[in-house]
């Protein structure tokens, strides 16, 4: 027996009641009785916790039912308490008016006054899709709205990230005023370990390997709800959420950024300080959270050279090849195939030996670190500390304080006597108030951040502890590299004059090496960029002699002549100006 009478019944939210279902069927069952409609014979069809929006079409079962239903002629009439429990969406409401229109057998008919036995019901019915779509515009601005309001209250909004748990703040009457988040220590300490972790070199993928193999429950479940394996995205996700330092990202999710990436909106991020929630520091965030450690970004490689050397023909990452008789060298992959495969002949194909990187990478500490130049970026930083503007913004923040306490007592005042000195010294104190915020946002604006006592312990460091340590004995590749990226942000392969001689443009973190060196924590970043020879000189050019390395500064433009002494290391001094404290080569493209 075909099925005459079909009600259809949904809620949107898993915070509404499940009896919601059953109030629209008790509706929809009165209002089909009212009618004179048989109500013998009926099938509910419904979907909880769904928005009536595009997002969760394909999850709203019950109403893919209906639709199959009607196509089948096993439903004549339906009737729904409101259009948009049937949707919200303008496309699907489109879809749904053309199949009530070409099913002459079908009745539709909602408890608010759409019945398509009416003449003209079409205008109705595509007024109150529209209202509908419009009514979810307006909540999904109320919904913003009161997001933002949440934030800027101090409460939080989101489900809460790992390593922290939610906290639920309830008013005298046992309502929700709004959700904490606090610190779970237990997998606090996991985030930590991430992120030392990281700071030591490690790639993501050994990151997520030690996170599996500990039993860290991940921080995710699986799309059927079954205990998910830690990967690397999902450690690269940690590394790279501002609130394990202290700060929330309204906007800030890769996911709504790709959505609206996808929609073409652009969005304004805004962050909301949250101290009580940091985990880690400024400085190992931003080292941890960017390419300083690995330039590739995730990391890996068994070498400390991989992905350390850029090419500079393509700007691709010379990579290392395979373990030969002889030594281990790199390369630019990128510029090998176009070469082989695309006839492009201009491209760079040479090979340097990683042992003429090594020779390179010591002798530039050396070209760097000279002891003039640590003496003017000693007194560069005390200038820095001499200059430090915090004491007047430290002021500056008390006179706003002091301003905001004034204008309230003088707005209180102003609602119990209506006097118009008070009025005029009301909006004095209000300009007043404006003028110090403005000054203020100047002041931060204009000052660098100074982390005096880093400073103080920067001056403090010799230099030739880096200079004697960095290679050491015993040192994990993925650690050496980590200093190495920080070290030199930029190396460059030019490509060779000759055989035996290459040319490359090595950029210098003065403050990094420094901070290496006596173990500190910077966030100072000092850059200097020369351009280095390095030439090997081999057994049969001096039969007495082993074959060895020579490293060579030069001179914007120079071209070592060949019959150059072959010392073991020919470092010319810095001319006057060419490495002065300060001044910034440009970076080689």
């Amino acid at each position: 027996m075909t099925n005459q009478l079909a009600i259809y019944s949904r809620y949107s939210s898993d915070q509404q009641r499940k009896t919601s279902i059953e109030d629209q069927v008790r509706r929809c069952t009165e209002f089909a009785v009212q009618l004179g409609l048989d109500t013998s014979n009926i099938v509910v069809y419904s979907d909880e916790a769904l928005s009536g929006q595009k997002k969760h079409a394909a999850k709203r079962t019950g109403y893919r039912d209906l639709l199959k239903a009607i196509d089948a002629n096993e439903v004549s009439v339906v009737i729904a308490d409101e259009l948009s429990r049937l949707t919200r969406d303008t496309v699907e409401n489109a879809q749904l008016m053309e199949r009530l229109e070409n099913n002459g057998r079908l009745r539709l008919i909602t408890t608010n006054g759409i019945d398509t036995n009416n003449d003209g019901w079409q205008l109705l019915f595509g007024i109150t899709g529209a209202t509908a779509r419009h009514e979810v515009r307006s909540t999904q601005h109320r919904v913003v709205r009161g997001m933002i309001g949440q934030l800027e209250r101090g409460f939080m909004i989101a489900t809460p990230a790992f390593g922290y748990q939610l906290k639920r703040e309830l008013d005298g009457a046992d309502n929700r005023v709004g959700s904490h988040w606090i610190i779970d220590e237990t997998k606090a300490g996991v985030v930590r370990e991430i992120f030392e972790r990281r700071a030591k070199g490690q790639s993501m993928h050994q990151i997520a390997r030690w996170l599996n193999e500990s039993g860290v429950a991940c921080s995710r479940s699986g799309r059927d709800g079954s205990p998910a394996v830690w990967r690397p995205a999902r450690v690269k996700n940690i590394l790279q959420n501002p609130i394990y330092r202290g700060v929330f990202v309204w906007h800030g999710s890769s996911t709504v950024h790709y959505k609206a990436k996808k929609k073409g909106v652009s969005l304004e991020q805004k962050e909301f300080a949250r101290p009580s929630l940091r985990l880690v520091s400024d400085e190992i965030w931003f080292r941890c959270s960017s390419k300083s450690i690995s330039r590739t970004g995730y990391g890996g490689g068994k070498h400390a050279f991989s992905g350390l050397i850029t090419c500079g023909c393509c700007g691709g990452t010379l990579v290392l090849s395979a373990q030969t008789k002889r030594t281990r060298s790199v390369y630019c992959a990128s510029c090998t195939v176009a070469k082989s495969t695309q006839g492009q002949q201009d491209r760079q194909t040479d090979t340097v030996a990683i042992e003429g990187i090594e020779a390179l990478l010591k002798q530039a500490l050396k070209a760097f670190l000279t002891p003039a130049f640590i003496a003017e970026f000693q007194h560069s930083l005390m200038t820095r500390l001499e200059g430090d503007q915090t004491p007047v913004i430290r002021q500056k923040e008390t006179d706003i304080s002091a301003a905001k306490r004034a204008l309230v007592r003088l707005s209180k005042m102003l609602v119990a006597n209506d006097d118009d000195l008070l009025e005029v010294r009301y909006n004095e104190t209000r300009a007043q108030l404006s003028k110090l915020e403005a000054e203020l946002e100047k002041l931060v604006l204009e000052s660098e951040k100074i982390d005096a006592a880093s400073i103080q312990q920067l001056l403090n460091v010799d230099p030739s502890n880096l200079i004697d340590g960095l290679f050491a004995e015993g040192i994990p590749p993925e650690e050496l590299r980590t200093h190495l990226v920080r070290l030199f942000p930029s190396i460059v392969f030019e490509g060779k004059q000759s055989h035996f001689r290459s040319v490359f443009r090595v950029r210098f973190d003065v403050a990094a090496a420094l901070s290496f060196a006596g173990d500190l924590a910077s966030s100072e970043s000092w850059a200097l960029e020369q351009r280095f020879e390095v030439r090997y000189v081999p057994t049969h050019r001096r039969p007495e002699s082993k074959g060895h390395w020579t490293v060579t500064l030069l001179a914007e433009g120079d071209k070592q002549d060949d019959d150059v002494a072959n010392e073991d290391v020919l470092l010319p001094p810095v001319l006057p100006g060419q490495m002065k404290f300060g001044e910034q080569a440009p970076i080689f493209a």
